[in-house]
């Protein structure tokens, strides 16, 4: 006997079920970024690199997570149950995390006791010099230029 006939949750979504887990440590005191596909020795890897020493984030202080354009995580999983305290995302959509909020693009925006820093792709940041400054301005500086 079968007592429900309908889907609550379509098979699509079924990843964010699964439980992958955040290669490093999950207690990471610095910064979580997920970012679309970029080539190795680009712009978009050299802008990359020097956000993170803008940040004064070493290797060890940040982790990158590249994430397709149709892949789907949960975060929560991911991180074990503990989120880094800053998320940069570049390119990725929170619904792609599991997240259904609306963030402010280039901005800090607290959430999950997190702060969230939703951005576009690198190849956008790369070669848009006030999109880079806003990003700067609203979302990296206020969380690492007084450290």
């Amino acid at each position: 006997m079968q007592l429900f006939n309908t889907k609550v949750i379509p098979s699509s979504l079924d990843i964010l079920w699964q439980s992958p887990q955040m290669p490093v440590d999950s207690a990471l005191q610095g910064m979580l970024v997920l970012s679309t596909p970029f080539p190795e020795n680009s712009e978009e890897a050299t802008v990359l690199q020097k956000m993170m020493q803008a940040c004064k984030l070493g290797d060890n202080n940040y982790f990158l997570k590249i994430m397709e354009a149709d892949e789907r995580l949960s975060l929560t999983r991911y991180c074990n149950g503990t989120i880094p305290p800053v998320v940069l995302l570049l390119g990725i959509n929170p619904r792609q995390l599991g997240i259904n909020a609306q963030f402010i693009l280039n901005a800090c925006n607290p959430f999950l006791g997190s702060t969230f820093i939703p951005s576009l792709d690198l190849g956008h940041i790369a070669y848009d010099k006030d999109l880079k400054r806003t990003l700067w301005e609203q979302g990296l500086k206020p969380m690492f230029a007084q450290k």
